[in-house]
């Protein structure tokens, strides 16, 4: 049985309107990110691992700059 010695952290980045939190599972296999709007409580969640995760930054960055063209 392998015992996993990481502190669990979590970060949380607020906007105007949201708030997103990001956090490992508690298996520490991949990452959930939750968001909340307008001052509710996070809704759904969202599991990567660390492949889809590296994909989906790839394509927010080349998103961001395709429509600062």
């Amino acid at each position: 049985m392998i015992i996993n010695k990481k502190v669990f952290k979590s970060t949380e980045i607020f906007t105007e309107s949201q708030s997103i939190r990001i956090q490992p599972t508690p298996e520490f296999d991949g990452i959930t990110v939750e968001v909340g709007e307008g001052g509710e409580k996070y809704g759904n969640m969202l599991y990567l691992d660390e492949m889809e995760l590296n994909s989906l930054i790839h394509e927010m960055k080349s998103m961001m700059e395709y429509i600062k063209l």
